[in-house]
């Protein structure tokens, strides 16, 4: 009886740890259950998202480049390695989750809310969205403006969440920024607001 005890006790330990692992893992289903339960929140009533997640912010937020000269001339950019909300732990999940998902783009037919999305590509090419004839174009093609949502980068526990999402609507019209979440009693909740901007 003892010999099997010693047998199942080691074995059943890592069933457990085995479980809890892979129940922490970060998939594509998360990205979705995330962006579906909090856009009703954050709508902005524009129904264009672009279908490139924004990655560059979140890798300019996760990086530890000391040479940054934006971070040592504005001393109110935010440094997630210092923000005592995070662990290093925390902080390593997100840049393997960003480093593995960096081409992750957004699927209309997975989106609860109505949305058209569209490529970055018809934007800058077709439209020139970068003038001011572009955003005629544009208005008169597809509405108001059109949003950025990066994919949300979890904690190591997925009970903290991190976004960048920003709004357009014109070449000096718009705003953005990092918000952060957090799970409570199930559901993701608005913590606060980084960086953010608007023009």
């Amino acid at each position: 009886m003892n010999r099997l005890l010693k047998l199942i006790l080691p074995i059943s330990l890592l069933f457990a740890l085995f479980n809890n692992a892979k129940a922490q893992q970060v998939t594509k289903k998360d990205y979705y259950e995330f962006y579906n339960s909090i856009i009703s929140i954050d709508s902005s009533g524009k129904d264009i998202l672009i279908k490139e997640a924004d990655y560059y912010n979140l890798k300019r937020l996760l990086s530890t480049d000391s040479t940054n000269i934006e971070a040592v001339l504005d001393r109110r950019i935010w440094n997630i390695h210092t923000d005592p909300i995070f662990s290093k732990e925390d902080i390593e999940t997100m840049k393997k989750q960003l480093l593995r998902d960096s081409n992750f783009k957004w699927s209309e037919r997975k989106l609860k809310k109505k949305v058209r999305v569209l490529d970055a590509v018809v934007l800058v090419n077709d439209i020139n969205i970068n003038s001011d004839s572009g955003w005629s174009s544009f208005r008169r093609k597809y509405g108001i403006g059109f949003s950025t949502f990066s994919i949300p980068l979890f904690s190591k526990y997925k009970s903290i969440c991190v976004i960048y999402q920003s709004e357009r609507c014109g070449s000096a019209c718009g705003s953005g920024g990092f918000s952060i979440y957090k799970k409570q009693k199930g559901k993701w909740v608005f913590y606060r607001y980084y960086e953010m901007w608007i023009s």
